[in-house]
């Protein structure tokens, strides 16, 4: 890999480490409690939340490209890098549940099948994405990069769509003139805002990312510069709706354009010092294990802090010093959910993918056909 192109691959480490500490501060959110009489859950939640939308765009920045292995090989890689690691996390984490005891097989799997329906709704929800990955990246070979576009504009021409007429149907609601609330409601259904479902789909986002890769290099840094203001504007008008309580979607119609602008972002940054280049990428690459650890650490970090009161009563406190706890308590979550990482990946998901590959190489052999000069006589 050239200079260049490693300092590129930095900037996406980077976008998806920051979306992964976000994911943490997201979680974090109900902790901090309310300052000055001001609750702060669904404002820092609404700030912290856009980590959902980049983590499927950068999915699919990275999955809807020209394959350079065979169907097959790709869905064996999927079940490599996606779903040992979540069976061996499932694993470790509910033996930490249990404390080893009271453990069944029966047990476990309901453990499982909850936390996959509940804090690991991300996995399940990713997976068709990268299953139809394939296909998607066929119908975009035989797309021009004007037609990319028009895809592109097509997404946004509908979240548009959306997002104004959920505002127009609660301002008019507000206002009780219920004619303009019904038309409004009546243009959602007719107009549905998404390409599949009726409301916003974390599919689009996937898809996002595909388009975004397919035209950056037509981005000049005047249009990067557009984007990346209107993604903050979004961004402000989403975090403006939470808190004044304004209907928003989830996935918020909003969340289009901040991913988008967080990838034109992304592109501009360059980082060449060495160090910081293999921290980041060593954070990135542990991000999806961060990500099912998570939960558990930041349980651990707020017994410490709030439960056990090693530092005193936080909830007391003045609001600086609330505030300085609350984010020592996600670090430390973070920092933990990471040190874990780096410790069970290397040393335990590492070589059970290894072994995986080497079991799907065995019985991926095609069998040697028997020589002719070896049969038996007559």
């Amino acid at each position: 890999m050239s200079k260049q192109q490693a300092t590129r691959a930095t900037n996406w480490d980077l976008l998806r480490a920051l979306a992964m500490f976000l994911v943490v501060v997201t979680h974090a959110s109900g902790y901090l409690g309310p300052i000055h009489g001001q609750g702060t859950h669904g404002l820092v939640s609404a700030l912290a939340l856009i980590c959902d939308p980049i983590f499927f765009a950068l999915s699919g920045y990275f999955a809807i490209k020209p394959m350079r292995r065979s169907l097959k090989n790709y869905y064996l890689n999927k079940v490599c890098t996606i779903i040992l690691p979540l069976i061996l996390y499932s694993i470790l984490l509910y033996c930490y549940t249990t404390r080893l005891h009271g453990m069944s097989l029966g047990d476990y799997f309901l453990y499982f099948s909850n936390i996959l329906a509940g804090g690991w709704w991300f996995i399940p929800a990713l997976i068709p994405c990268l299953v139809a990955a394939p296909f998607i990246v066929k119908g975009f070979e035989a797309l021009s990069d004007k037609q990319v576009f028009m895809l592109g504009a097509v997404l946004a021409v509908l979240f548009c769509s959306g997002a104004l007429f959920t505002y127009l149907s609660w301002l008019f609601s507000y206002f009780q003139i219920e004619t303009l609330s019904n038309l409004s409601s009546l243009m959602l259904n007719l107009v549905p805002p998404s390409l599949l479902v009726r409301a916003p789909a974390y599919f689009e986002f996937f898809l996002l990312g595909g388009i975004y890769r397919r035209l950056a290099p037509h981005i000049t840094k005047k249009m990067s510069t557009r984007i990346i203001l209107i993604g903050l504007a979004c961004w402000a008008i989403d975090v403006y709706f939470a808190f004044y309580g304004i209907p928003r979607q989830d996935p918020s119609f909003f969340w289009l354009f901040i991913a988008f602008a967080a990838m034109a972002l992304c592109d501009r940054i360059r980082i060449n010092a060495p160090a910081a280049q293999k921290a980041i990428s060593w954070a990135a690459q542990r991000s999806y294990s961060i990500y099912l650890l998570q939960y558990t650490t930041l349980a651990f970090a707020a017994a410490i802090f709030y439960d056990q009161s090693a530092f005193g009563v936080i909830a007391d406190m003045a609001a600086p010093l609330r505030i300085l706890f609350w984010i020592a308590m996600i670090l430390v979550a973070y920092l933990l959910a990471l040190g874990i990482a780096s410790i069970v990946d290397p040393f335990v998901l590492k070589p059970l993918q290894n072994l995986f590959n080497k079991a799907v190489a065995k019985f991926s052999q095609p069998k040697d056909s028997v020589p002719q000069n070896s049969l038996p006589k007559e």
